[in-house]
């Protein structure tokens, strides 16, 4: 068990993104999977980014069917892509 806790990441100061704006901070996140998802075949049928985005159209149409507003944030990142796959187990649902 102890050479699995070797590994441990360095220190990263997140002061940057801390005072980014959530939007900017998902937008920075979407172009940087889209350029490491261009530098690795994909291992199945489903990109890690969705090329196409969430209309508004749709969006107000999941708030009417559900009855709920969909949180500021969520919204945006469904604006710029549908879903986000990072890595096994690291998923933002989609749309």
């Amino acid at each position: 068990m102890d050479r699995f806790t070797q590994h441990v990441l360095p220190e990263f100061d997140f002061s940057e993104a801390e005072a980014l704006p959530a939007v900017e901070r998902i937008d920075r996140c979407i172009v940087l999977a889209r350029e490491l998802a261009a530098d690795y075949p994909m291992y199945d049928d489903i990109p890690p980014v969705s090329e196409r985005s969430a209309t508004p159209s749709e969006l107000d149409a999941m708030e009417s069917d559900l009855g709920v507003s969909i949180p500021p944030e969520l919204r945006f990142f469904w604006t710029r892509c549908r879903y986000l796959c990072l890595d096994d187990g690291i998923n933002v649902g989609g749309f």
